[in-house]
């Protein structure tokens, strides 16, 4: 997205990096972003130092989780803001993107988190439970083929008993990945009840 939005933006708005990659940049400055996806010092220094607000990023599809800057998904100083099978857009709280993130935060959503029970927690309340709803609907409803959004009200509509609902957006899930193996599990299970 770098290349894009430098050449949208420029000067107005700097871009921290693109896609370019070790060929553009120095490679030290080129290592400390590699390793700022995983090391929390690193991150704040160049955020620090670059005076950081916006991060916009590819949706990883990588399961395993090794291509995620992992201190942003739960991080009170960054608000998740967008997100769909293509990209990931996070505010940093107290600047100038506090209005954006009253109107557009996603609260519950945890992108690339497949495991859904991480919103049990949210669950316990069941006064929660329909922010979480719309939370998700109001996402499908910008981008109907996330997958995860999809297998989080699955989750939701199971912990509450909701069977119909929790059947229909397991379909999806199954219709968007053909290749997610669990959630033909999950649908074999729900047909066998």
């Amino acid at each position: 997205y770098g290349g894009y939005l430098m050449w949208r933006f420029f000067p107005k708005h700097k871009v921290f990096i693109d896609g370019r990659g070790i060929e553009a940049y120095d490679e030290g400055f080129y290592m400390d972003y590699l390793n700022a996806h995983f090391n929390t010092d690193v991150w704040e220094r160049l955020v620090d130092t670059y005076s950081i607000d916006w991060v916009i990023t590819e949706y990883s599809r990588d399961y395993t989780k090794e291509e995620r800057i992992t201190y942003l998904i739960d991080n009170s100083e960054w608000a998740l803001i967008y997100w769909d099978r293509e990209a990931i857009v996070y505010a940093k709280r107290g600047s100038k993107n506090d209005d954006i993130i009253r109107k557009y935060e996603y609260r519950y959503s945890r992108p690339n988190d497949l495991d859904p029970s991480y919103l049990n927690k949210y669950l316990i309340d069941g006064r929660l439970a329909n922010d979480l709803i719309q939370e998700f609907k109001r996402n499908i409803a910008i981008n109907p083929d996330n997958e995860e959004a999809h297998l989080s009200l699955s989750y939701i509509y199971f912990k509450f008993g909701m069977r119909d609902k929790e059947f229909d957006e397991m379909k999806k899930v199954v219709e968007i990945n053909p290749n997610l193996s669990f959630a033909h599990a999950a649908l074999g299970e729900m047909y066998m009840q």
